[in-house]
């Protein structure tokens, strides 16, 4: 089954929030930069520092480049960019009846490397969107953020079923996790 894409009504020149493709867990100011039709489009994350004209393709919103802290505002930047907000009915509803939880384990594609798919733990679920922590990526990383319909994200078992290679959780993970598993069965045999 293919994904359905939704038909959206972004113009170019709106301001919105996205997640940065080479930052996961960052979400940034971004730009619509160009509309192809009803149901794709191409943004920018915006580079906010002074000294940069450049900007990246990504949406971000916390701790942008430029607004260090809380300082950053979006009434205040959309004045400065001379832009307008996306609208709220420009995005789907917050759908918040998916059924995922905190401490849920699944499989997930890591986004750093899109070869490797990894165990993760969902740490926080804010509406249609789940925050993972990638517990096998062959470099500890940041939280990646994905939405509910993410064609990322699979069931525990996926990989197995479909013959991929699933990255097992680093070493220091199932240490402990043995080293729990090791002492709750030497209590039951005292």
């Amino acid at each position: 089954d293919k994904p359905v894409v939704g038909i959206h009504s972004f113009s170019v020149n709106m301001k919105l929030e996205a997640v940065d493709p080479e930052a996961p867990f960052i979400i940034s100011p971004a730009t619509v930069t160009k509309v192809f039709d009803d149901k794709y489009f191409m943004i920018e994350i915006d580079d906010l520092r002074p000294d940069h004209t450049t900007s990246k393709s990504y949406v971000c919103h916390v701790n942008s480049a430029g607004y260090p802290g809380q300082d950053f505002d979006w009434a205040d930047y959309l004045k400065q960019c001379g832009a307008e907000a996306a609208s709220q009915s420009c995005f789907p509803l917050p759908n918040s009846d998916h059924g995922f939880k905190e401490n849920m384990k699944l499989e997930a594609v890591n986004p750093q490397d899109p070869e490797e798919i990894c165990v993760a733990t969902i740490t926080k679920v804010k509406d249609s969107y789940l925050w993972l922590q990638l517990e096998s990526s062959k470099v500890p990383a940041h939280e990646c953020i994905v939405s509910v319909e993410s064609i990322n994200i699979f069931p525990v078992g996926w990989c197995e079923t479909n013959g991929y290679q699933l990255r097992p959780p680093r070493r220091g993970i199932v240490k402990n996790e043995f080293r729990e598993l090791q002492s709750i069965q030497i209590g039951i045999s005292d």
